[in-house]
């Protein structure tokens, strides 16, 4: 699946933007994203939503975006290099390549040992106020 998306990344945004658009604006705005938070994104691809993520948590946030394809986290790398070019107001954003399907002993040393908890806490957050 990973080799799928990293040869899909150079022209994905062009094939899913009309059909992944209102659905990205309508998660976005259910999520109320505020100043300071700390958003991870999981299956972030090309990084369309850590744009807006990224300004809706403002230099005091964080957001770590997360996707298994180096391809798309190349082109996702190169949007938010753009953004910062032009605005100084948005959160920082790091970009971790990982496959949460693996188990835990064969993830690379790049994976943050808390990602899983953080991931499943950011699942459950609307059921247990996590």
């Amino acid at each position: 699946m990973t080799s799928f998306y990293d040869r899909l990344s150079t022209f994905y945004d062009r094939i899913a933007e009309g059909a992944e658009h209102s659905l990205r604006v309508a998660a976005l705005d259910a999520l109320e994203v505020g100043g300071g938070d700390t958003v991870l994104e999981i299956g972030c691809g090309t990084g369309q939503a850590l744009l807006t993520l990224s300004a809706a948590v403002g230099s005091a946030g964080r957001v770590v975006g997360l996707d298994l394809s180096s391809g798309m986290l190349r082109v996702a790398h190169h949007r938010l290099a753009a953004l910062a070019s032009t605005t100084s107001t948005s959160g920082p954003v790091r970009l971790i390549q990982a496959d949460l399907r693996e188990p835990r002993s064969r993830r690379t040393a790049s994976t943050p040992p808390s990602l899983l908890s953080l991931s499943n806490c950011s699942i459950s957050r609307s059921s247990n106020g996590c």
